[in-house]
């Protein structure tokens, strides 16, 4: 079967690093929506979505069940696991400028229970993601590590 979305090559190195960056996804139109229901929301609400509504988003908002669902996401996961794929979950990381928010390392698989570790996070940025930024970082081939111990209390 022909591959939707990835090249062999990234799906190689997928299998050698554990990840696979950048595959573009979204359309900036289609950055621009999300990203504005998700605002439009927070400012109905007066603050940042947090617990527990940044937990599983697809369940409460049709925004997130769209990007969860979307057909460009759907692909790449399927060429690196196959059809059968079920969101198991969802988390929206907000790391607004001049703020203390961020992400401690952390590996998915020591959180999800799930044997064996075949799952595949789908990391979508909605606004830039540059260095400068705070950008996603992960280790190359620490997926073939086990799981190592860690915490998940803010540091």
């Amino acid at each position: 079967m022909k591959n939707r979305r990835l090249s062999p090559e990234q799906v190689a190195r997928y299998e050698r690093d554990g990840f696979v960056h950048p595959i573009p996804v979204l359309s900036p139109d289609e950055v621009r929506q999300f990203r504005g229901e998700l605002e439009a929301w927070e400012h109905q609400r007066g603050a940042p979505i947090d617990f527990p509504e940044k937990s599983k988003s697809y369940l409460l908002f049709d925004w997130a069940d769209q990007l969860v669902h979307h057909p460009n996401i759907l692909d790449a996961v399927e060429d690196l696991i196959g059809p059968d794929i079920l969101v198991y979950h969802s988390t929206l990381f907000l790391k607004e400028a001049h703020t203390g928010a961020f992400v401690r390392w952390h590996q998915d698989s020591a959180s999800f229970y799930l044997e064996p570790h075949r799952h595949v996070t789908a990391w979508v940025a909605l606004s830039d993601a540059s260095e400068q930024s705070g950008c996603m970082r992960a280790l190359p081939g620490s997926h073939r590590w086990g799981n190592i111990p860690h915490d998940d209390q803010p540091g």
